[in-house]
C-alpha cells in the first residue's frame, strides 16, 4: 500500500464546449476543455495530473499531462480545480470514457486513478474505421486532376 496513494480524489470531471456549455457530445474538429475538480487528503509534493481519452474498446488515445506541459503545481495543501484547454478535438466519430490519473513526479507513484466522464465524438464519415484519429493530408502526384472539388474525405489534393 502506498503512502501516496488516495492522497487526492478527484470528484468533479466536466467537459465544456467552446460554446461554454457543459456537454457529452462534440463534432470531429470542435473545442473541448476539461474542468476536473479535487479534494487533498494529504498534502502531495509536485503532482503529476494526467487526463486520458480511453476509445470505447479500451484503447488509450491520448493523455495530456501537467508534468509532460511542464507545469509543476508545488506543494497541494488544499482542495482545487484545473482546467485543461485542448486543442481542435481530431477522435474519430466514437464513444471515449475521460480517465483522471494522479502520480508523483517523474511518473512514478500512484496517487489516483478514476474514470471521470464518458463523451462522444460525432462525424458522418470518420469512424474507428479510420484508426484513433484524423488529421488532414495534403496529397501530391500526376495522377491528380488539375481542378479539384472538396470532398467529403477533408483530403487535399496537389498535382505535381
Amino acid at each position: 500500500y502506498s503512502s501516496a496513494m488516495n492522497a487526492v480524489f478527484v470528484d468533479r470531471c466536466e467537459l465544456v464546449g467552446s460554446d461554454g456549455r457543459l456537454r457529452t457530445v462534440f463534432d470531429f474538429g470542435e473545442r473541448m476543455k476539461v474542468r476536473l475538480g479535487f479534494q487533498v487528503r494529504r498534502p502531495i509534493d509536485s503532482p503529476n495530473f494526467m487526463v486520458s481519452f480511453v476509445r470505447s474498446d479500451g484503447v488509450t488515445c491520448c493523455t495530456y499531462s501537467t508534468e509532460a506541459d511542464g507545469l509543476d503545481l508545488g506543494t497541494l495543501t488544499e482542495d482545487g480545480s484545473l482546467e485543461l484547454d485542448l486543442p481542435p478535438m481530431k477522435l474519430t466519430a466514437e464513444m471515449y470514457s475521460v480517465q483522471v490519473t494522479v502520480r508523483q513526479p517523474g511518473y512514478q507513484e500512484l496517487v489516483c486513478v478514476q474514470i471521470g466522464t464518458t463523451f462522444h465524438i460525432r462525424d458522418e464519415l470518420l469512424s474507428h474505421h479510420f484508426g484513433v484519429f484524423h488529421e488532414r493530408a495534403t496529397w501530391h502526384g500526376s495522377a491528380i486532376p488539375q481542378v479539384l472539388a472538396p470532398t467529403r474525405s477533408r483530403l487535399t489534393a496537389v498535382r505535381d
